[in-house]
């Protein structure tokens, strides 16, 4: 099934939607938390797939303001878009498509990182946190391990991948 053809799309727009509608969902203002999105990147376009882009950024800013609230602590996420260009992709602690990851070295990359103040990923299961059906909530206030799962597959479809640093007891 395809989701269509590739068309430009603004990521600063999509993260900023992102931001404001977990700011809002969550009350974060009221909480003394935020969700902000900053970066050098505002005007780019990009081509691709945006509505699986936004999916996959929902996925991951909603799992970091998840580990700040299983932390307790005051719920702040920092997502930052950047161009980055690289020539070797050796330093990728974890790609979930290690086999696929073929980009030409001159390339220019939009780059988003997505910060928490939660716990970190605990060592033993940081191999498995993209495969469907892993998760560390056990409070049965619906569906986990779909989030991941599901960005991998996004990764995996629009020739992306993730890097994943995270500090016990620091954050990821």
């Amino acid at each position: 099934g395809g989701e269509g053809r590739v068309e430009r799309f603004s990521p600063r727009r999509i993260l900023d939607e992102i931001g404001t509608y977990f700011t809002n969902k969550f009350n974060l203002s009221f909480r003394k938390g935020s969700c902000t999105v900053s970066g050098d990147a505002a005007n780019v376009l990009c081509n691709g797939y945006g509505p699986s882009n936004t999916l996959l950024w929902h996925n991951l800013v909603s799992n970091a303001l998840d580990a700040t609230f299983k932390a307790e602590r005051t719920p702040r996420v920092n997502v930052n878009l950047s161009i980055t260009r690289t020539d070797d992709n050796a330093d990728i602690h974890y790609c979930v498509v290690q086999n696929e990851v073929r980009y030409n070295p001159d390339s220019l990359f939009v780059c988003v990182s997505v910060t928490d103040c939660g716990t970190g990923i605990p060592t033993e299961i940081l191999p498995t946190i993209f495969r469907p059906g892993v998760t560390t909530k056990a409070d049965g206030s619906g569906i986990h391990g779909v989030g991941l799962g599901l960005s991998a597959a996004i990764l995996a479809r629009t020739h992306s991948y993730v890097r994943v640093d995270t500090t016990q007891g620091q954050g990821t």
